[in-house]
């Protein structure tokens, strides 16, 4: 009885790790050719926002731009390679954004 109790609490143990270290993992993608449809900026939230669209994956993928300044220089309906991450349920932000030449 003891054995089976010690068993269930390492097994608890292990699988609580696993979750808890998965959910802090970061997470890095990079894009390259995509098209910005969309920049969009909540006025309550006070975050920046840009809206990619690969070519080969055609989904519209939402990512945080951290700087305003990074944010303005970006045009809509131009090509980038694009570099980003997250963690956990956090939002994916931008890492690295080149501009590409069609």
């Amino acid at each position: 009885m003891k054995l089976l109790i010690r068993i269930t609490i390492l097994l608890v143990f292990i699988i609580g790790s696993f979750y808890y270290l998965s959910h802090h993992r970061i997470e890095e993608k990079k894009m390259d050719g995509v098209i910005v449809t969309d920049k969009i900026h909540p006025s309550y939230e006070g975050e920046y926002y840009i809206e990619i669209k690969s070519e080969e994956e055609k989904t519209l993928i939402t990512l945080r731009v951290k700087s305003e300044e990074i944010w303005e220089l970006i045009k809509v309906g131009e090509r980038y390679d694009v570099e980003y991450a997250w963690y956990g349920n956090e939002k994916a932000y931008v890492k690295s954004i080149t501009y590409t030449k069609p």
